[in-house]
């Protein structure tokens, strides 16, 4: 889901429907948190994104180099042309031009040789709607290699050399944050969806590493007791706000958190109905070919425990894509209980238990909860759902040894 800012009315939303809470003044200012940030030209982030090649077809891009041809033009994140000519008698090499100054033309452009394995760093001039610009720097790595069909693809990556930083303080409490532009596309706006856009240095050690570290914008951050949200982000990378929730990512071993769910059928469901029996809690989306591949294991799963588990299913689609994923639900005949809000990303229970663990919104998230309302497992269910198996397995034989020494 992308996005830039969050209305008062959301965030309200957002604390309180389908949860149960306390309603809460979160659209005053005193619950916000501004960060000032500055952009640090000296950081190469650890992912990027190919430069995708002309193919004459707009809605098939080549993410490789095209095969047989001498003169390749391309496009960059953010639109930025870019063209690769191969070397005469020599085929590991090629020069590259970028438009550095968006002129949209590569006409007085540096040419740089490139072979295998190699790199350099370009700076691209950006300009936002704010009128502000700067030239910011990129890196463009060479790749050439063997598929397995032997044969050679070639490939050129664009990484956003540059980062914004800056200072979250909340009460007595101080550390680094870091927002990345992860498709490098020069805005600092929509890539929560596509990875660990955000950075926390929770231990103090200077750096952002780890999986506790490196966060999804759309997920809670907690940090110094308290919870927030990402409530407005600068396209600039001049400054973020964070806004105070309420919500909590939960813990396994601890209590499942009150919340009110509305099913298909329209009947209410709360936290408290999954007492008294083992619930497993399957969040999926239309567009993930893991979830949907593997909801064959889960009807065999809930076939051979029918008398031990229930299976609820969350939706995490956003509105457009009810449709299809109701028609998901009809090919693969799924019968158990199924919940399906069209927020997407915004929806306040994924942003509680997409945080659990690590996970950074990672879907498919399956979460099991035990007969007394613990969370007891929360993760990707493994290979083959060998790993949910193993845990499920554990949890119902300790269900049973105890019944056994009841009697």
């Amino acid at each position: 889901m992308y996005w830039l800012t969050l209305s008062t009315r959301w965030i309200q939303f957002v604390a309180c429907v389908c949860l149960v809470c306390a309603p809460s003044a979160m659209s005053q200012e005193v619950n916000r948190t501004s960060v000032k940030l500055t952009i640090n030209q000296d950081y190469e982030q650890f992912a990027g994104y190919s430069i995708a090649f002309d193919t004459n077809n707009a809605s098939q891009p080549l993410y490789n180099l095209p095969r047989n041809r001498d003169i390749s033009l391309g496009r960059a994140p953010g639109g930025v042309l870019v063209r690769v000519e191969r070397v005469k008698n020599d085929q590991h090499s090629c020069r590259v031009q970028v438009d550095t100054n968006g002129h949209g033309t590569l006409v007085g452009e540096t040419s740089h040789t490139l072979e295998p394995g190699s790199s350099i760093i370009v700076r691209v001039n950006r300009k936002w709607a704010n009128g502000r610009q700067l030239t910011l720097p990129y890196t463009i790595k060479y790749s050439r290699d063997v598929n397995r069909a032997n044969q050679i693809e070639e490939s050129f990556r664009w990484i956003a050399h540059y980062r914004a930083e800056g200072t979250l303080k909340v009460k007595g409490c101080e550390t680094q944050f870091v927002v990345m532009d992860i498709n490098g596309d020069g805005l600092f706006d929509n890539d929560f969806s596509r990875g660990s856009s955000l950075g926390l240095d929770r231990n103090g050690d200077g750096r952002i590493w780890g999986s506790e570290e490196y966060l999804n914008g759309n997920q809670i951050i907690e940090f110094c007791n308290d919870a927030f949200l990402v409530n407005g982000l600068e396209a600039d990378g001049t400054s973020l706000t964070l806004t105070k929730s309420s919500l909590r990512v939960p813990k396994i071993s601890e209590k499942l958190p009150p919340f009110v769910l509305t099913t298909l059928q329209g009947k209410p469901l709360r936290s408290e109905d999954l007492i008294g029996k083992v619930h497993l809690i399957d969040f999926w989306a239309s567009w993930c070919q893991a979830c949907v591949g593997e909801f064959p294991l889960m009807k065999q799963l809930g076939e051979d425990l029918k008398d031990d588990l229930a299976i609820i299913a969350v939706n995490v689609d956003d509105e457009s894509r009810l449709t299809m994923a109701r028609q998901v639900i009809k090919k693969f005949r799924l019968p158990w209980l199924h919940v399906m809000s069209g927020r997407g990303e915004a929806d306040p229970l994924w942003k509680m238990f997409g945080g659990m663990e690590g996970n950074r919104l990672h879907i498919p998230l399956y979460v099991l909860v035990d007969e007394s309302g613990q969370l007891q497992y929360a993760g990707g269910g493994g290979r083959n759902l060998s790993e949910l198996r193993t845990k499920l397995d554990a949890l119902l034989r300790s269900n049973r040894a105890k019944v056994q020494d009841q009697d």
